[in-house]
């Protein structure tokens, strides 16, 4: 139903970083419907472990999170080489805290301000794992 995201047949490992287990719910049917497979970490900690572990194609970060938060995550991938230019997602539902300077020092790429709109994420998403950002 939904339009698949993978290119050249490579499945995409995207992690998504969230506390919110509903919000982790709602982002994976979102992401597995697009074609990608989905790891899923629950707090800031977790998704530095699992984005070792996986290698993942694209991150997306609840800035919020609790032990090192999304902007904390994002800074200590950036930092390592293998993560220079995975394209990286930050979600949060408080917008006025995303201020765009914070965003950028912390390496993402892009924003989306929560509750998701699916349409919106997947555009997203599209955009980032093609390169077009």
């Amino acid at each position: 139903m939904g339009e698949s995201l993978e290119s050249n047949h490579q499945q995409r490992i995207v992690l998504v970083a969230d506390d919110s287990e509903s919000s982790r719910d709602l982002l994976r049917i979102i992401l597995q419907r697009a074609g990608c497979s989905v790891v899923e970490a629950r707090d800031g900690q977790e998704a530095l472990d699992q984005a070792w572990a996986c290698s993942p194609n694209m991150l997306i970060l609840d800035l919020n999170m609790p032990g090192p938060d999304g902007y904390e995550v994002a800074r200590r991938l950036r930092e390592m080489p293998a993560f220079a230019s995975t394209p990286i997602l930050a979600l949060s539902a408080a917008a006025s805290e995303a201020n765009e300077a914070r965003l950028t020092e912390a390496g993402f790429s892009m924003f989306v301000e929560k509750p998701i709109a699916p349409a919106k994420l997947r555009a997203c998403i599209g955009q980032l794992l093609s390169g077009h950002c």
